[in-house]
């Protein structure tokens, strides 16, 4: 079976690896042409708790019409390239590709309607995932892969894609409810994100920190407030004890944020926690932690490429 992987940054690369040593067809594209190269001359090497390997038969192409044939195409782009992603896949949409969107933050779905009825949303949790160096990804742990669709009754063609991940080695299970996905791993991202990024430690660094938790935590029960307020129909009633529950598997490991912010690439916050702050005001509501870390980090971001 073919998979194809437009964005091959850390997540894409774990992605690629576990599908590749599960003798799955592993194409993927990325701009970042130093880990291609690696990926094309010596392999796609992943180190972690669940694989480590080198992985040398993952091909890498040049533009998304190479992906015209696969089974499946996984999309885990930043939301910002998304628009630009979907209009070039949309030249390649047939009956028999089905294709996976994996996004963090929130925004992505009112983009990828656009050009797209039919698609699933991939939700990521608890990989810890970085790129130690061009050709070399290492991820901290492997929670789960959550997939869900926009329509009610698509629960078979949920539970075919599901299996596909499950064959390639991930703990990945099936949710009707689309928004609760998103919503429940938007909470994380807004909990560890911003204040890892503002605060420049890693996930462990900020739990054994009372001060710093203290105001990742006002972040997260700004978010949770204004899910209510959506409407969100959370599986949890205490979202303190979910998001400390998610941080604990993965206290060595730095979020996607504070990744860019050490490469010196602008984030994802406005999809984050300055999503918050947007959205909220839309509400009726206040989000200061989001507001603050959020100006924290455009401010620290301003002479970023």
């Amino acid at each position: 079976m073919k998979i194809g992987i437009i964005g091959c940054g850390a997540m894409g690369s774990v992605y690629a690896s576990f599908f590749s040593s599960h003798d799955f067809n592993v194409s993927v594209i990325d701009k970042w042409k130093e880990h291609t190269h690696k990926i094309s001359s010596k392999g796609l090497k992943i180190t972690g708790p669940k694989l480590n390997k080198v992985l040398k038969t993952i091909k890498v192409v040049k533009n998304v019409k190479s992906l015209k044939n696969e089974d499946l195409i996984i999309i885990a782009t930043k939301i910002e390239s998304l628009d630009s992603v979907c209009n070039q896949l949309k030249q390649i949409r047939n009956s028999k590709t089905q294709f996976v969107f994996i996004q963090n933050g929130i925004g992505s779905i009112p983009i990828i309607k656009k050009y797209f009825s039919n698609f699933f949303i991939g939700i990521a949790e608890g990989f810890g995932a970085s790129i130690i160096k061009p050709g070399h990804v290492h991820h901290n742990s492997m929670r789960q892969i959550r997939i869900g669709h926009l329509k009610k009754n698509k629960t078979k063609e949920i539970s075919t894609i599901v299996k596909l991940w499950e064959k390639a080695g991930f703990n990945a299970n099936k949710y009707e409810d689309i928004n609760q996905l998103i919503w429940e791993k938007f909470l994380c991202n807004v909990f560890l994100s911003a204040p890892c990024t503002a605060f420049e430690c890693t996930i462990g660094d900020l739990l054994n920190s009372k001060q710093k938790l203290s105001i990742a935590k006002g972040c997260l029960m700004e978010a949770y407030r204004l899910g209510l307020k959506n409407n969100i129909n959370f599986t949890f009633k205490n979202p303190i004890s979910y998001g400390l529950k998610f941080a604990k598997l993965m206290p060595k490991a730095k979020p996607s944020m504070y990744l860019d912010f050490l490469n010196r690439k602008k984030s994802e916050i406005d999809y984050i926690n300055g999503a918050v702050v947007i959205l909220s005001k839309k509400k009726g509501l206040s989000a200061p932690y989001n507001e603050t870390l959020a100006e924290i980090i455009k401010t620290k971001e301003k002479d970023f490429a």
